[in-house]
């Protein structure tokens, strides 16, 4: 779908389907823009990359990549990463003042006693997403 510069703009778990064969499709395209760039608020407040919360312009493609980034931490750890991409987020201020490390700290304090559980490689590909 990106490849063909279309941009789905509403990417969450609702909207992944999976076939008989396993093979995984994407549903709903009632936000999909083929436009380079948008300024419109689209999508699950929870999914939204940050400059759409903020009003600015983005690219379609992008903000399809951040809510794959979210959707695969919660088919990962089984819960959300933050609420919304906000600074005000308790969650994602940290990702936002590009202190990353602090992100994933406080996560494995609150939820997982202190102790880590996924490798550097996944640390640094959800950050890369996100």
């Amino acid at each position: 779908m990106n490849n063909k510069g279309i941009s789905h703009r509403d990417l969450k778990p609702e909207n992944i389907l999976m076939s008989d064969k396993f093979a995984l499709k994407i549903a709903d395209f009632g936000f999909g823009s083929n436009a380079d760039t948008n300024t419109s608020r689209k999508g699950t407040q929870a999914y939204m990359a940050p400059e759409i919360h903020k009003g600015e312009e983005y690219v379609g493609i992008e903000v399809d990549l951040f809510a794959a980034g979210i959707i695969l931490y919660i088919m990962m750890v089984g819960r959300p990463c933050f609420h919304q991409a906000k600074a005000s987020d308790s969650y994602y201020k940290y990702m936002a003042a590009g202190k990353c490390d602090h992100f994933w700290k406080k996560h494995i304090e609150t939820f997982s006693n202190g102790k880590e559980t996924y490798s550097d490689e996944w640390y640094d590909f959800i950050n890369r997403m996100l």
